[in-house]
């Protein structure tokens, strides 16, 4: 029952060797699974407790980030709107978001299930023109951004 420590060098000469984790083989679901996995010394670590297929990749592409139903410059007819992003990572998987409009935090949800991130609309956004930022973070350090400048009612 418990975990063994897998270690794998990690090549000379990589650009961002960060950006290399450790994935085990899910031959069920036919996918490689992204382990935990810390960098240091030139070795990736996880600790592991299935035997198996390991390998050792790269990812360095950031998530795809679409903003759903608001298109830019769009002027809204509510100031609570339905914000919702579809947030996909086909590597490592989403680690972390923000969401704000004109610099202020929105409270949002992230489904993994669906690859979606959802504003609770628990407050009124201020009226006017204004910029939606969205930022996504995947495991390996990849950012996406998208800011989409809309109009909330007066």
């Amino acid at each position: 029952d418990s975990p063994i420590t897998l270690r794998m060098a990690i090549p000379a000469g990589l650009q961002n060797p960060e950006r290399s984790l450790i994935y085990r083989r899910d031959s069920a679901k036919n996918r490689w699974v992204r382990q935990a996995t810390s960098t240091k010394g030139g070795q990736a670590t996880a600790e592991v407790r299935q035997l198996g297929k390991y390998a050792l990749m790269i990812d360095d592409s950031a998530p795809k980030v679409e903003v759903l139903r608001i298109a830019k410059g769009q002027t809204l007819d509510t100031v609570r709107p339905a914000i919702r992003v579809r947030a996909v990572d086909e590597g490592s998987g989403v680690e972390s978001w923000r969401v704000t409009y004109n610099g202020k935090w929105l409270l949002t949800e992230y489904d993994p299930e669906q690859d979606l991130l959802t504003w609770e609309r628990d407050e009124d956004l201020p009226a006017g023109p204004g910029t939606l930022l969205i930022e996504v973070r995947d495991h390996a350090g990849n950012l996406s951004r998208r800011e989409i400048g809309i109009s909330m009612p007066m």
